[in-house]
């Protein structure tokens, strides 16, 4: 069970780095987990593994609308980032924040 909840609070950190710093991306060390899975299942089983990728990619989602909106570096499609970029230089950016999350949200749940 602690396994579970490190796995989880380790992905959630990860997914606030891949987030707000634009240049890393999920995908980034997504794939750096799995080119070191030989090692790494010594030590772990495989679900606390799906766990930190699932955390830090439900992470990353919410939080890579701010540097693309308020730092104009865009790491997610440009039809997310030119409304948002619009309502930035109106002083609307953290309207635009909000509805990016709630279309986060939205997008999240009705998978």
């Amino acid at each position: 069970m602690i396994e579970i909840i490190l796995a989880i609070a380790i992905g959630f950190l990860a997914g606030i780095i891949t987030g707000l710093i634009p240049g890393i991306h999920i995908n980034l060390l997504a794939a750096m987990i799995i080119s070191s899975l030989p090692l790494l299942l010594n030590y772990l089983s495989p679900l606390p593994i799906i766990i930190f990728i699932t955390a830090m990619s439900l992470t990353h989602i919410f939080l890579d609308a701010i540097p693309s909106s308020f730092l104009g570096a865009p790491e997610s499609s440009v039809l997310a980032v030119m409304p948002t970029h619009k309502l930035l230089l109106k002083g609307q950016g953290y309207d635009a924040i909000r509805l990016l999350s709630i279309g986060s949200f939205l997008g999240i749940i009705s998978i």
